[in-house]
């Protein structure tokens, strides 16, 4: 029996247990047609068959030349017979070729072992079986609950689809299945018990439609549990190799190569024995949690010394290898380094390599300690052995380092022993380690690249390649991912380099996503640095780098906001101003109350607060991963850990307006100066005497104009290469609220009016539209360039430019009338907020919008503002900042088959 076979085994065991001691998660066993089934292998073998069998039974009654699925048969043969006679045919022919199987008596001693519990064994089989089994071993019933009775959780044995000792309650055809899934009671029943538990499919196809909904579900739901592993029993041969992998990624099952007598009976000896050693590991773990607790409660931080350690161990008595108990004592052990090392030197060297896995992958796992792990295992196993000796065997480094590559144990703080082990091994072990030693500090760039040139002479390109590839999509070392890249002149490995250079630096610029020809066992790889390199792409499509989201302050952002939406995590707490979270590569800024800036970032929460960039009273707003701020007598560029890069200094005069684009920052001063700043240099344009004004309030930069919003007056100029360009057309107006816009047409919002501005013609074409209302504070939105959507009150109103007049439409009204306090636009989307806290998303539908996802933020606050980008949308209020994501698409109806 392969070791991750006897692994899994003796998870399962352990998970019994659990059930059994009603501590953690426990464990359903769902049978199949496969766990009645005679050996089919061998021709005298009685007993049922497949139900393949089943159908060419009824299709032989029908004269049915070519055989179908039982499902679609039965549905035949009940056009023909009726559906009373197609359920007596099937009973009958069951009835008919009744015999235990050695996996009914193993399954029935497995539960009299376990005390009879109640919610064990579910199965899709209509045999009795297993209830006839467990009567004439144990000479007693066991509790059974049949289709079409109430449910109960008192029982041992659940029969899902029927059994032959009920009347009518049979699931063959599509319409009985379509029954099954429309038992409300029963599929949330169901689906508590497969949520709350790890299934093992005993014999299963896994092609029943209404078990399987409830897996995907579990997934679609995203509930705490839908991670579980579970685990499906059935030969190598049973099952496509291809269907095997689905499953796994899709719903995380692994696949145990047995039949099922095989199966049980390993588990029953894996189950005794476990039982068995519980009350001994249970004090041992006791033993640690309790002096760790009398530790901390007394105030003190150090471990218990040495002594007291070994007296303990001994006092367990333990004097056999048992790998359970083994793992108790590394577990003890932790806390002296020396200790560790004594315990792998103890045992043969293939224990020790049983051992790791075991503690990394089923033991640590499954405890609840509440003592911090102070040693990495892997750590101190490669230093014990290469302690023991400088001259392992080629065997026992090809098993050292199949360890590590093949069961994905953490590696964390043995940099140094991976070192040794890499300059031991022969090149085929040396390219499987690459993906461990990439970023290994101990290893020169040098010394790696002569090493890769000696082995792509001694192993064949396509070996090679696959080792490289797998190595590089998830290396993080941008320097070395650089010399790799002069390194490789061409083909796949240089591509995938350069695609992962990009990722790393947010150069979507020059990402190219591969797509050429490769070979199929790349294709993983590939898919998986294609996927990341889209991500980023998306993210970096979408930044709200600026209060109003761009130049133009048109609101209207690019990012994928699903419909439904994730609840809120909160990305950080503190104390901030009432504004947005501008969102940068990485990182978003925010000012605290004391106004100075606040860096965070947006992968880990991790936040900084910049001390020496203080008293900001304009920004901050991101160009390219520079910050840039206003205060009282400067404005300034920065980089993301605060250092300066670009100032201008002011005299007599204030920023007033702040804009990114092309990589600069572009500020306006209430004077009519414009400064444009990037990483390199400065510049500054002063608008011309007689065009100058008093006062000025903002500046857009659209695609081809610069407009100025002066006091009393709207200006426009020419814009060529970032920088303004020749005076284009001045138009005066009273009052001025707002400005926005989008590529190069212009909104404005007067005290009494919208006004619609082509740029690129003359201002006698602006289309007016009149307000009813002041709309001064009001949240506005640059829909498209013929329309605008607009909040007032609890309502939101469309206005409709067309070549002479302009409408408006009533498109949303709040139920509970909430006035809308924000709203930004998302790919189409909109997210909105409401005075109460409550956030929603509407999405057009014809002339209207319709609410798609609702939450309410617990927190209350004064009001809340969006922003969104990076991959997320943010809320941030003067207390905390949350991120939404969107739910992941999920698959519909890929899994029925």
């Amino acid at each position: 029996m392969e070791l991750m076979t006897t692994l899994d085994i003796q998870q399962i065991a352990k998970l019994l247990l659990n059930k059994k001691n009603r501590t953690g998660t426990g464990v359903v066993f769902i049978l199949g047609a496969g766990f009645s089934m005679r050996d089919t292998y061998n021709p005298a073998a009685k007993g049922l068959g497949s139900g393949w069998e089943v159908s060419k039974f009824l299709g032989d009654k029908l004269q049915m030349k070519n055989i179908e699925n039982l499902q679609r048969t039965a549905e035949y043969y009940e056009v023909v017979f009726g559906k009373q006679a197609l359920i007596q045919e099937v009973k009958e022919y069951l009835k008919s070729r009744l015999v235990v199987q050695e996996s009914h008596r193993y399954l029935a001693r497995l539960m009299h072992d376990l005390g009879d519990l109640k919610e064990l064994v579910f199965t899709v089989n209509y045999d009795n079986l297993l209830e006839s089994c467990y009567k004439q071993e144990y000479e007693k019933d066991l509790e059974v609950w049949r289709k079409g009775e109430s449910y109960t959780s008192q029982k041992h044995l659940y029969k899902i689809h029927g059994c032959i000792t009920s009347e009518n309650h049979f699931v063959l055809t599509s319409e009985d299945y379509y029954n099954v899934k429309s038992d409300e009671n029963l599929m949330k029943t169901l689906y508590s018990i497969f949520r709350d538990n790890t299934c093992v499919f005993i014999g299963f196809s896994m092609e029943d439609q209404d078990l399987m909904d409830i897996l995907f579900n579990i997934r679609k739901l995203n509930d705490v549990n839908s991670f579980l592993k579970h685990y499906l029993v059935v030969p190598l041969e049973g099952i496509n190799e291809n269907r095997m992998k689905y499953l796994s990624e899709k719903i995380n099952v692994r696949h145990v190569p047995m039949t099922s007598e095989e199966f049980l009976a390993n588990l029953i000896a894996e189950y005794e024995k476990k039982n068995k050693d519980d009350q001994i590991n249970g004090y041992l773990l006791d033993s640690i949690n309790t002096f760790y607790k009398v530790k901390k409660e007394q105030g003190f931080e150090e471990y218990p010394n040495e002594m007291v350690t070994i007296q303990l161990i001994q006092r367990c008595s333990l004097i056999k290898f048992e790998i359970e108990h083994y793992c108790f004592l590394i577990l003890f052990s932790q806390f002296h380094r020396k200790n560790y090392k004594q315990i792998f030197k103890s045992i043969p060297f293939d224990n020790t390599i049983d051992l790791c896995k075991y503690y990394e992958h089923v033991f640590l796992p499954s405890q609840s300690l509440q003592i911090p792990i102070s040693n990495n295992l892997i750590s101190v196993f490669l230093s014990s052995i290469f302690d023991e000796t400088s001259d392992l065997s080629l065997d026992h480094l090809t098993k050292v380092t199949n360890l590590l590559c093949e069961t994905s144990i953490s590696t964390y703080g043995a940099e140094q022993e991976l070192y040794n082990l890499f300059t031991k091994v022969d090149n085929n072990q040396k390219l499987k380690l690459l993906s461990l030693v990439l970023e290994n500090k101990y290893i020169t760039s040098t010394y790696l690249l002569s090493t890769l040139e000696s082995i792509n002479v001694d192993i064949g390109t396509s070996e090679f390649n696959f080792y490289v590839v797998k190595s590089i999509v998830n290396c993080f070392n941008k320097k070395l991912l650089l010399e790799l890249s002069a390194f490789f002149n061409s083909g796949i490995l240089k591509e995938i380099i350069n695609l992962r250079i990009c990722i790393l630096t947010f150069d979507v610029k020059n990402m190219r996503l591969i797509n050429n020809n490769f070979e199929a066992r790349l294709k993983p790889f590939v898919n998986q640095i294609n996927s990341e390199a889209s991500f980023v792409q998306e993210k970096m499509a979408s930044l709200w780098t600026s209060p109003y989201y761009d130049a133009t302050n048109s609101v209207n952002s690019s990012y994928a906001l699903s419909e439904d939406v994730r609840s809120p995590e909160i990305l950080k707490e503190g104390e901030y101003i009432k504004s947005q979270l501008i969102i940068g590569k990485e990182y978003g800024c925010i000012l605290s109350t004391e106004r100075n800036l606040v860096v965070i970032n947006l992968e880990s929460g991790l936040q900084r607060k910049l001390n020496n960039i203080g008293n900001v009273l304009l920004g901050p707003i991101f160009v390219e991963n520079s910050i840039g701020i206003a205060t009282n007598d400067e404005i300034s560029l920065y980089n993301i850990k605060g250092d300066l890069l670009q100032t201008e200094f002011l005299i007599g005069e204030e920023v007033v307006s702040l804009k990114p684009k092309d990589k600069e920052i572009i500020g306006l001063t209430n004077m009519g100066r414009l400064f444009f700043l990037n990483d390199n240099s400065s510049f500054s344009f002063v608008i011309p005497e007689k065009y100058k004004k008093e006062r000025y309030t903002d500046v857009l930069v659209f695609n081809s104009f610069f407009v100025f919003v002066g006091e009393g007056c709207i200006q426009v100029f020419k814009r060529d290469k970032n920088r303004v360009a020749d005076f284009v057309e001045e138009i005066k107006l009273s009052t001025i609220n707002k400005v926005l816009g989008i590529n190069d047409v212009c909104f404005i919002i007067t005290a009494h009016s919208i006004l619609r501005w082509d740029l690129s013609v003359k201002s006698d074409d602006i289309v007016k539209y009149d307000l009813m209302i002041d709309f001064h504070d009001n949240p506005i939105v640059v829909e498209t360039p013929n329309t605008l959507i607009i909040a007032s009150n609890e309502r939101i109103i469309r206005i409709i430019f067309n070549a002479s007049e302009a409408t408006h439409k009533v498109v949303f009204s709040e139920i509970k009338r909430k006035a809308i306090t924000d709203i930004i636009r998302c790919n189409g989307l909109y997210a909105v907020l409401t005075i109460e806290n409550n956030f929603f998303i509407l999405k057009n539908l014809d002339d209207s919008l319709e609410t798609t996802s609702k939450l309410e933020l617990m927190e209350n606050s004064d009001g809340y503002r969006l922003s969104c980008g990076y991959g997320a949308l943010y809320i941030t209020s003067n207390r905390t900042i949350y991120v939404i994501k969107n739910r992941e698409a999920v698959i519909i109806d890929e899994h029925v088959a």
